[in-house]
């Protein structure tokens, strides 16, 4: 998941118009140490009543966050609107990179 992360906030690296949303991002989430965890336990499954409306490709992302129960941050809206439409069911929020960063913002 670390290298997907990587190359994707490479590829914003390249476009100017999201150079300092990406900068803070990596300042203030990825690169804060008051934010970071290492989890080495094996993801639990999906609940039946979620798998339907993830993504297959996503599933990885939404196990792992059903273990500290985070927020999901993405820019794939059929993603973030299934877990939204799942929230009772996976105790999970996802947001979009520019609600993110305005959590970051507040912590």
């Amino acid at each position: 998941m670390r290298e997907k992360y990587h190359g994707r906030l490479a590829e914003l690296f390249g476009k100017p118009q999201y150079q300092a949303q990406t900068a803070l991002f990596l300042a203030n989430v990825v690169y804060n140490s008051a934010k970071f965890i290492i989890e080495t336990s094996e993801p639990p499954d999906l609940p039946a009543a979620a798998i339907d409306g993830i993504p297959k490709e996503d599933h990885y992302v939404v196990r792992a966050g059903l273990i500290s129960c985070p927020i999901i941050v993405t820019d794939e809206k059929d993603l973030r609107d299934s877990i939204n439409e799942s929230q009772g069911v996976l105790g999970l929020k996802a947001v979009t990179p520019a609600e993110a960063l305005e959590l970051a913002k507040d912590t």
